[in-house]
């Protein structure tokens, strides 16, 4: 890390929030940011100014957060539900490997809002949405029941799906995640 910082600095290229873990006395490791450039009089390097920020906690933070949503998509999408996920605007974010399979389809790519009428009983079609906007005005869990067509047999089946609101930690409304 040292050689190549100074092999940066030697070029003049100032460093940016480089990351890097440094070794404290007591032995634990830190990890920080470094902002530094260098300091030249007449073209003579006369010093280096650096910045050194104390990231770990931020670190820690962010490496829980990406193993938690990793087990989460691991469990998600081996279990035998069919589980999705949307937007605040109701556009679909996600959704299993069960699902995915049982529309016939090989990834969420292919499937769009415009779609869910290729799959839901034309019979059943204008009350679900329209029960499934109204929770989008005020965000709250739902039950819809409503046939969803099998997409390797056209084969209809009767679903309940369960959506639950999702909150950013401001608690401003973040999409559902729906059983």
């Amino acid at each position: 890390v040292l050689e190549d910082i100074f092999e940066k600095l030697s070029r003049n290229v100032p460093l940016r929030n480089y990351e890097a873990r440094l070794r404290c006395k007591d032995g634990s490791i830190k990890f920080v940011q470094i902002n530094s450039n260098v300091y030249r009089e007449k073209g003579r390097f006369i010093h280096t100014r650096c910045f050194t920020i104390d990231v770990t906690k931020e670190k820690m933070l962010t490496d829980a957060l990406r193993e938690s949503e990793s087990r989460f998509r691991s469990i998600a999408s081996e279990t035998p539900m069919l589980i999705w996920m949307t937007d605040e605007s109701g556009n679909c974010r996600f959704m299993n490997k069960t699902f995915l399979s049982y529309l016939g389809i090989n990834d969420k790519e292919e499937f769009t809002n415009k779609t869910w009428r290729n799959y839901i009983h034309p019979e059943d079609y204008e009350a679900a949405l329209l029960q499934y906007e109204n929770v989008f005005k005020n965000p709250r869990p739902y039950s819809i029941e409503c046939r969803f067509k099998e997409g390797n047999t056209g084969d209809y089946h009767w679903f309940m799906s369960k959506g639950i609101p999702r909150y950013y930690p401001v608690g401003s409304f973040t999409g559902f995640i729906v059983t």
